[in-house]
């Protein structure tokens, strides 16, 4: 994963190589997202209390989407009974500008500050208590080389059946599908304007591996833009796990670590009535690897459009992006959309759709 420009805010240095703090909701803002009388999520901001002499340093901001129990992310987690899935977007923002934490579930993606060294950390997070208030505590440890040679070791490295073609096949078949809607301010009718989804993962040969978890919100064509669909999701897998945005591999972990900071580059085979795409693993483009007469079509996941119109080549191939991956149809109270939508995955806590922090 490409590292990022260090930011210099603060004048305070970290010497250590790990830190600690709790965060808990009392003092601080909750707000339930809710579905048909059914909560689907939330949208909350914590004061993060300094350890051991508990004061505070600052805010926990974010909010998340919740996911029916998955026996693969159960058995890949650990989790005894089964777990009833969360998936967060959230930001660590700390007093005197001494910087921020953005986290996908437990993984940094980018950090600033006294506290850029955390960039690519795994938080550990022990809930304390759940009720009355939430109360949890968080511990991220620098990450090491050392580590990633030991993970290396213990795992191996991920690589593709020399007769595939793909690496895993994602459908919506057996999967968990569920459309978030409003009411449009104009015609006063229910429309979709989001989704959660949760659909299984087969390798090349046909055997489930595990699950993809994901969702996202959907946006009308601007001006420069065609009614893609583009996610933010986390890929557990037998042999580690990859966290996306778009169709950027943020993390990975497992067999898979060295695919962090590539693609994950999507071949549409059916859109209606069963969603089914198979993938490609694309590795990150290393320094050196491209001269400056190179094509990095393939790596970039460039797609060019042919129609004259400034839309997607909707031929069945790869589109460039990721595709929407619930069964489009009315009886799943999705709509019958024949173009495709962009979820725009709210990734790095882009406030959008009204979840408007106070």
């Amino acid at each position: 994963m490409i590292e990022p420009t260090p930011d210099t805010a603060g004048d305070k240095v970290d010497t250590s190589n790990s830190m600690a703090f709790r965060i808990t909701s009392e003092g601080g803002y909750y707000s339930p997202i809710s579905m048909n009388g059914n909560q689907i999520g939330e949208v909350f901001q914590n004061p993060i209390i300094s350890l051991p002499d508990s004061t505070i340093v600052g805010i926990n901001q974010g909010y998340s989407f919740q996911f029916p129990q998955d026996e693969y992310i159960t058995k890949l987690l650990g989790g005894t009974p089964p777990l009833e899935n969360s998936m967060s977007n959230r930001q660590f923002i700390f007093n005197n500008e001494e910087g921020k934490m953005i986290v996908l579930n437990k993984q940094v993606l980018h950090a600033t500050g006294m506290y850029i060294k955390y960039s690519g950390a795994t938080l550990s997070e022990d809930v304390i208590s759940e009720d009355p208030n939430y109360v949890a505590d968080i511990t991220v440890t620098v990450p090491s080389t050392a580590a990633a040679a030991t993970d290396g070791e213990q795992h191996g490295t991920y690589t593709r059946d020399a007769n595939a073609s793909y690496d895993f096949r994602v459908t919506s078949e057996g999967g968990f599908y569920d459309p978030i809607t409003s009411l449009d301010d104009n015609t006063g009718e229910v429309v979709q304007i989001g989704e959660r989804f949760q659909n299984p993962v087969y390798n090349s040969t046909g055997d489930r591996i595990g699950t993809n978890q994901g969702f996202g919100f959907d946006f009308p064509t601007a001006n420069y833009t065609t009614e893609k669909f583009n996610g933010n999701r986390v890929i557990y897998l037998e042999g580690g796990t990859l966290g996306l945005f778009n169709e950027v591999i943020v993390s990975a972990g497992g067999i898979y670590r060295e695919y962090a900071g590539g693609k994950w580059k999507t071949n549409l085979i059916s859109e209606h009535p069963i969603y089914v795409a198979e993938i490609s693993l694309i590795p990150p483009v290393q320094q050196g690897d491209i001269g400056s007469n190179d094509t990095v079509t393939d790596v970039a996941n460039i797609d060019v459009d042919d129609t004259g119109e400034g839309g997607v080549n909707d031929k069945g191939g790869d589109t460039g992006s990721i595709e929407k991956e619930g069964n489009n149809d009315a009886e799943n109270g999705a709509g019958d959309r024949s173009s495709k939508s962009i979820l725009l995955a709210l990734g790095v806590l882009v406030q959008a759709c009204s979840l408007v922090f106070i």
